[in-house]
């Protein structure tokens, strides 16, 4: 984390020393520009139409060329600045994931000290099945937990724990499957969000409509020829008549005017990075499985 955190003054240094070239740019620019068409040798600094007619005329290729060195000069330390802000945004979303990882674990060992007492009271009362159920529920949430620092992507845990966690999925029995870390996802971490959370959430929404016992969502990260991608699955089943048209823009079974949005934006995403998304059903469930090619292996 500290390193990240290097990362970040080093690129607020980098951003600041191009600003400043690119003011002495300008800087330049304008000087000449008032220097070839406003200074007279005798008079110094005057706006005279005619004399600028005359030094456009005699010095007018040279200037252009001039003017043109600087504009590619200024473009150029603008594109740079681009870059390195789009670096330190994604270095701060990675830290900011990793801060929530950080808060998570501490808050685990608080709860833990909490379930312990819970469980304590139950053997005090003679009931140590009432124990052993509330161990096997407690154990299975803690260990998807654990199971998330295994992801190289810090985004990803940070979307599950972030999810796991939430009011809605608090009553979802979740199973997380680790077959690949996803160090080559080419996804950014804001597409990763419009993917990943997405799918979670639509999952989420429908897994509810199920008695609690029933609420369940698999979620399997692989990696298979030259790219990655996660498959997430749930209760529920979508009618065959529209499993071609959910990814359409605006298409929707729920109410509410935001709907409709969500897999629209789930599908554009994955085919701006040359992927591929599938859904079917299949054992009463219904699975979304996206995957990505490697960025090294992408046209």
């Amino acid at each position: 984390m500290q390193e990240k955190i290097k990362e970040i003054e080093k690129s607020k240094d980098e951003i600041k020393k191009l600003m400043q070239n690119a003011i002495g740019a300008i800087a330049v620019m304008l000087f000449m520009v008032i220097f070839v068409f406003g200074f007279d040798k005798n008079q110094g600094i005057i706006l005279n139409e005619n004399l600028s007619r005359l030094n456009l005329s005699k010095y007018g290729a040279y200037i252009i060329l001039t003017l043109l060195l600087f504009v590619l000069y200024f473009l150029e330390e603008i594109k740079k600045i681009q870059e390195v802000l789009m670096e330190a945004i994604e270095t701060t979303r990675q830290l900011e994931s990793a801060h929530k990882i950080v808060e998570m674990y501490r808050i685990n060992q608080h709860e833990f000290l909490n379930q312990l007492q819970v469980i304590s009271g139950f053997i005090q009362l003679n009931k140590p099945e009432m124990a052993l159920d509330y161990i096997k529920g407690y154990n299975i949430r803690f260990r998807n937990n654990l199971n998330v620092s295994h992801l190289a992507r810090m985004d990803v845990a940070a979307i599950l724990i972030t999810k796991m966690t939430s009011e809605l999925g608090e009553s979802i029995d979740f199973k997380i499957s680790i077959h690949d870390d996803l160090r080559h996802l080419a996804f950014t971490p804001s597409e990763t969000v419009t993917v990943l959370g997405n799918l979670l959430q639509n999952a989420m929404e429908e897994v509810h409509k199920f008695a609690e016992r029933n609420r369940k969502i698999e979620i399997d990260f692989f990696a298979k020829e030259k790219g990655s991608g996660f498959t997430v699955s749930n209760r529920g089943k979508i009618p065959e008549e529209i499993l071609t048209k959910i990814f359409e823009q605006g298409f929707t079974t729920k109410d509410g005017k935001n709907s409709g949005v969500g897999l629209f934006l789930v599908s554009k995403t994955v085919q701006k990075r040359k992927g591929t998304l599938r859904v079917w059903n299949g054992d009463n469930r219904v699975h979304f499985q996206v995957w990505i090619p490697d960025q090294s292996n992408e046209s």
